[in-house]
């Protein structure tokens, strides 16, 4: 199965460049709900349509930036979304190198 995971360091960091710190700023720039930001940003939720929307739409950037396209298969879906790459490798879209996406504090 195919599913599109955060970069989460890049976001916060591309956040915090328009003011966003926290969940709550976060939503607000976003025009979504901070319980919604909170969960995507913990790796709890996948991104959905709105959250991806909501970012290529108020946040300066561009979907690569931000989001990655990975493989997932079974139960380890929600490992693989939590743990998708802050550097891909070049060569695969996937990456090569697991982190944690950056939760940004309440």
């Amino acid at each position: 199965m195919v599913a599109i995971a955060l970069r989460g360091k890049v976001l916060a960091e591309r956040l915090h460049d328009v003011g966003a710190n926290t969940n709550v700023e976060v939503a607000k720039v976003l025009g979504l709900n901070d319980g919604t930001i909170s969960r995507v940003l913990a790796g709890k939720s996948d991104p959905g349509n709105k959250f991806i929307a909501a970012v290529l739409r108020n946040v300066p950037v561009a979907f690569e930036e931000v989001f990655v396209v990975v493989d997932r298969e079974g139960d380890e879906a929600k490992d693989d979304a939590r743990s998708a790459s802050d550097e891909p490798d070049p060569g695969h879209a996937s990456g090569s190198s697991h982190e944690r996406p950056v939760a940004l504090t309440a």
